[in-house]
């Protein structure tokens, strides 16, 4: 299948080259300061010469190969290192603790033996403290964050996007629901309590098919294709509406094309493309798959970055098919030959996996499968990187396809030209971040020293009860066979003859070493499991009656725990709201910015459904004035913060005009904190009513307490009345009133 479009492409070039009348150009090579024009089967804006994107591969090479030395992925990524001998180098690498933190969290210990030794050389026994205080704390996570439906909600920032605003936040929920995002969620929370951290993907997805098939399509008087506005062709499957003018029938699907007065249709056979997903996905990657400095600060900050996997080469012909075309035919020609070279190199490849997530799980059962040949792998290193490889004196962000095994540059440009807001396409979602490191410390790895202890108990006790506390006493002599062989051994299964004057007890007996520390070694236990449910803050009533612990049938007790449990826990819910809200920003923007055409769609809302579309027009610039806010609690904030601010309107409004009007600023202030956007509107003071002949429209005679011109004032306290004030304190038409 490869050699096919190998040979594809091959007639393509043969084509340009018989085209072509004078050999290539070299203006391009001039530009770039006189070296050769580098060719890839990609185009990019980010244009090398042949010497200065040798130097690019060479630094990203060797760069890559430092790093996975210093995270220790080549020992790591040999799956049996668990059960050799010589492991501890593998065991003290970044990437082989976390292998470690990952096997505890399963209850796997057959490596214990080998790293650790000792009393696990002859039990190995696991109490799963860790494993199940880990699970509550992922469950109470997932629970905080997607356990309502809907689970995140959009804030605008002015009342004008109040509309649209909602039509996004319904158009992104269908959207994110089709691409499973939420189930992404969970599986991140989960590995970030495990691991530390978990680096999420966020790109933009779309799978499609093509394919041919036969379709009555609606053409001209001349047998010309009629397009759509989407320059698509009109089959008679395709419905026609009456228009906005109540005359003309137009293309239902995209409102503007008129169906011609007599309309034609031929059969004909056409290409069709089926779109099986499109959509921003967060993809978690496999921990032993991303490379970055351990001293970065930040994925953002670091020098260098990569996420490794495996392309087969069918993709790779693919993509090149796939890409935009040079300007000129003589860079197409060194396009398509450099793509020709490449899928060749690839062409080579095994079929076996290359990158760690495609590793057979061994501890799991699995072995290493028969590889497919005829669709050979090739590993890629997505690179991320900042460097001046264009010899211009600026640090530039670079993006870099690589193929690792053949130091080959597939495609390389800017990164602002790859990313919708010009970042690494990476997020760190940790619990309790290392301060002035990217990663972060996993529960696995919190509580791992007590589980250590909490199991070398267990297994203390294990072996002291065990055939190992039993001393056997066995006389030979008792017996005609060890009579005639004084070193007889006993086999239990064998025939003995006992000698005159000896019974079973005086040639075999068993004596119980004592015990004298079990009581202590319980009390170890219970001590340890109590310290690790109070530091996890997910702390039940089954844990305390497990640790003997009486305070949890109390009331007090009960509350007490659960306390202390929520105020343990919330700085594992703050450390991970941050990411996960960027995370959501960013598939936003990916959303936003990727959305090319009208999309309708059906939102079911509790029983209603409606049909909702949104166009490129709507969300233009919507990044720019809309808040996405990741909350569980939305609905109940929102239904508290409306019930406060009904009740500072009727308080505003039951004031008498005059009082309104001084205190009207406070409380706009206060709907505005209660994220109110319209207080403006909604807080407006009326004017105090004129009185006629010293008596208001109320029936309040002017100057009398509560009423215009009144000494004191009617919200409390001594009002100071001018030098110049009228006759019996009333207003100056000079000066006016003040309250």
């Amino acid at each position: 299948m490869a050699s096919t479009q190998i040979e594809n492409l091959v007639a393509q070039a043969e084509a340009l080259e018989e085209a072509l009348e004078k050999p290539k150009s070299t203006e391009e090579g001039e530009a770039l300061g006189g070296g050769k024009p580098a060719d890839t089967g990609f185009s990019s804006a980010y244009k090398l010469t042949a010497e200065q994107e040798r130097i690019l591969v060479d630094h990203a090479v060797e760069r890559l190969r430092k790093l996975e030395r210093d995270m220790g992925r080549s020992l790591v990524r040999n799956m049996a290192w668990s059960t050799q001998s010589g492991t501890m180098a593998a065991y003290d690498t970044f990437l082989g603790r976390r292998q470690v933190f990952e096997w505890l969290y399963e209850n796997n210990v057959d490596w214990r033996p080998t790293v650790m030794g000792g009393i696990f050389e002859h039990s190995n026994l696991v109490v799963p403290i860790t494993r199940r205080i880990v699970r509550q704390m992922i469950a109470r996570a997932q629970k905080y964050f997607i356990g309502t439906d809907p689970w995140f909600a959009t804030f605008p920032q002015g009342p004008a996007d109040r509309d649209i605003c909602d039509k996004v936040e319904k158009y992104a929920r269908w959207k994110f629901d089709k691409t499973k995002l939420k189930e992404a969620i969970a599986m991140i929370l989960q590995m970030a309590f495990v691991r530390g951290e978990c680096v999420v993907k966020t790109t933009f997805q779309k799978k499609e098919n093509i394919f041919q098939r036969k379709a009555k399509v609606l053409v001209d008087a001349d047998g010309n294709d009629i397009l759509g506005s989407d320059g698509d062709i009109i089959t008679d499957t395709d419905a026609f509406v009456v228009g906005q003018d109540g005359m003309t029938l137009v293309l239902q699907r995209d409102g503007v094309t008129e169906q011609p007065l007599v309309p034609i249709f031929i059969e004909k056979v056409v290409t069709r493309k089926v779109v099986t997903h499109s959509g921003p996905t967060a993809e978690p990657i496999y921990y032993q798959d991303f490379i970055c400095p351990l001293n970065a600060t930040s994925i953002d900050d670091a020098d260098f970055c990569a996420h490794l996997y495996d392309a087969p080469v069918m993709e790779l012909t693919d993509f090149y098919s796939k890409s935009p075309k040079e300007e000129t035919p003589e860079a197409e020609l060194s396009r398509l030959q450099a793509a020709i070279e490449q899928i060749r190199l690839g062409a080579g490849e095994s079929g076996m996996a290359k990158s760690a997530t495609g590793q057979a799980r061994v501890e799991r059962g699995e072995t290493q499968l028969s590889p497919d040949d005829t669709n050979p792998k090739m590993e890629i290193a997505e690179c991320y990187l900042r460097y001046d490889a264009n010899n211009d004196g600026i640090l530039e962000e670079v993006v870099l396809m690589l193929d690792v095994r053949n130091r080959r540059a597939l495609f390389y440009d800017y990164l602002a030209n790859i990313t919708p807001d010009g970042k690494r396409p990476f997020t760190a979602v940790r619990i309790n971040p290392v301060d002035g490191r990217w990663y972060g410390l996993g529960a696995v790895e919190q509580f791992k020293t007590s589980q250590d202890f909490v199991d070398l108990t267990i297994n203390r006790l294990n072996f002291a009860q065990g055939a190992s506390g039993r001393v056997t006493f066995w006389r030979p002599d008792a017996t005609f066979e060890g009579s005639a062989n004084p070193n007889l051994i006993l086999n239990t299964g064998g025939t003995y003859t006992l000698r005159p004057g000896f019974s079973a007890p005086d040639a075999l007996t068993y004596v119980n070493l004592p015990e004298t520390k079990n009581n202590d070694l319980n009390f170890m236990l219970n001590y340890f499991t109590q310290i690790v449910q109070l530091e996890s803050g997910v702390v039940n009533g089954g844990d305390q009656e497990f640790s003997g612990l009486p305070s949890s049938k109390l009331a007090t007790g009960i509350r007490s725990i659960d306390q202390a449990g929520t105020e343990m826990f919330s700085q594992y819910l703050l450390s991970l709201e941050s990411p996960l809200t960027q995370i959501i920003n960013r598939l936003m923007t990916i959303l936003l910015d990727n959305l090319d055409k009208k999309e309708a769609f059906t939102y079911l809302e509790g029983d209603a459904t409606s049909l909702i579309s949104v166009t490129p027009d709507d969300v233009r610039g919507m990044d720019l004035n809309i808040k996405l806010l990741l909350t569980r609690y939305h609905g109940e904030q929102q239904l508290q913060s409306n019930a406060q601010a009904a009740n500072l309107v009727a308080q505003f409004y039951g004031l008498p005009p005059e009082v309104q009007q001084k205190v009207g600023l406070f409380y706009r202030q206060s709907l505005k904190a209660l994220g109110i956007m319209e207080a403006d509107s909604i807080i407006q003071a009326f004017e105090p009513p004129p009185a006629v002949n010293g008596i208001t429209p109320d029936g309040r005679v002017f100057g009398q307490a509560g009423s215009p011109g009144s000494p004191t004032s009617s919200v409390g306290g001594a009002r100071q009345v001018p030098m110049d004030a009228g006759p019996a304190g009333g207003p100056n038409p000079g000066n006016g009133t003040s309250l």
